[in-house]
């Protein structure tokens, strides 16, 4: 059984669950999955498993008894900035699982930001019980050491999506003609968010991708990743961009929404997810980090990365000329240093198999 933030049309969740089912159908012979979805039936037909309500208690409750495994992730899961709700309710299937006896495995999680100290004691006491705990990054390892969880194994691994391959399909092909990505102009991809801050890091981006058009006849391309938060965003960016810019309005599979982003050029990229995609097929890549996930994973592929709560116009577009004037060498480069990290994203079913046999 696997739990996560899925079913809610959010592209990065859905990616991790995509990878993750793609690894454990490839590595495990005859093996079953159950998502824990809010849209159980969406998801099961998307990704041809079982899949119950997120918030069914009760048949949960009662279909862990039959379960081998308790997967928790990955994904951001266990962090209280998004609400007490997000670590009670994530942490609390943890604990209902070993309750029932089950093994458990947090799966590539990235651990925090935790602010409270209700939220440090919960983690620190549930996690403290797990059978095992992958992390896709040194921060969510330095967090778990600060609050006290030191009884289960704890590798550093990757996240899951790295190990994912976009798709090259006739309905990806057709939406590269509808979009107009087939064009031979620099193509410069932006993904933005919501985010309260003080910063107007949306008209800074607007003036960059506005001087890439006019200065390198750039066409510029717009990704939400999940339409009910980005949608809006997007439009406004749009419109304070004076150029022409495309917005992919439309939801699609997680494999072609990959394959698009590897079309481009270039990419600015707030959406961990966007990034991964990018840089994973030498997409060079500027990061604009609203959370510390965003600025590890920059940091691990060697791009720039600017803080959304201190951005200016003058930071973004450095970063993105500093990028720009090396093109062809991160183009070259980026696979090498994508290459360790899809290694490690295999490792998690490669220790999630000796936690079954209980050969770690």
């Amino acid at each position: 059984m696997i739990s996560g933030y899925y079913g809610f049309g959010n592209a990065g969740d859905e990616a991790i669950l995509s990878a993750i089912v793609s690894m454990l159908k490839k590595e495990l012979k005859d093996v079953e999955i159950i998502v824990l979805s809010e849209n159980p039936q969406e998801t099961s037909r998307e990704y041809k498993v079982s899949a119950l309500n997120r918030k069914d208690w009760e048949t949960i409750f009662y279909k862990l008894p039959e379960l081998d495994l308790f997967v928790s992730g990955g994904g951001g899961l266990v962090q209280d900035v998004t609400g007490v709700t997000t670590i009670l309710y994530y942490l609390g299937l943890v604990l209902m699982a070993k309750l029932r006896g089950i093994k458990v495995m947090s799966f590539a999680n990235g651990m925090g930001p935790i602010t409270t100290l209700p939220g440090k004691l919960l983690a620190q006491w549930i996690l403290n019980r797990v059978d095992l705990i992958t992390l896709r990054d040194e921060n969510s390892k330095k967090l778990l050491d600060e609050i006290g969880v030191n009884k289960p194994p704890v590798y550093i691994t990757a996240d899951p999506v790295f190990d994912l391959q976009p798709s090259r399909s006739q309905e990806f092909l057709v939406a590269v003609d509808d979009y107009g990505i087939n064009v031979s102009r620099f193509k410069l991809g932006i993904s933005v968010r919501p985010w309260n801050t003080p910063t107007d890091y949306l008209r800074s981006i607007a003036k960059i991708a506005d001087e890439y058009a006019e200065t390198k006849n750039a066409k510029v391309f717009i990704f939400p990743f999940q339409h009910s938060q980005d949608m809006k965003t997007c439009h406004e960016l749009r419109s304070f961009m004076k150029k022409p810019a495309t917005l992919i309005d439309k939801p699609f599979p997680i494999p072609i929404l990959m394959g698009l982003i590897g079309r481009m050029d270039m990419l600015i990229g707030m959406r961990l997810h966007s990034l991964i995609f990018g840089v994973c097929q030498g997409v060079p890549s500027v990061g604009v980090s609203y959370d510390p996930k965003v600025t590890s994973l920059m940091k691990m592929v060697d791009m720039p990365v600017v803080n959304i709560q201190s951005i200016t116009e003058d930071e973004l577009r450095h970063s993105c000329t500093k990028v720009f004037n090396a093109l062809a060498r991160h183009q070259k480069e980026l696979p090498l240093r994508i290459q360790p990290l899809k290694d490690k994203a295999r490792e998690n079913v490669n220790l999630l198999e000796k936690l079954l046999l209980n050969t770690l």
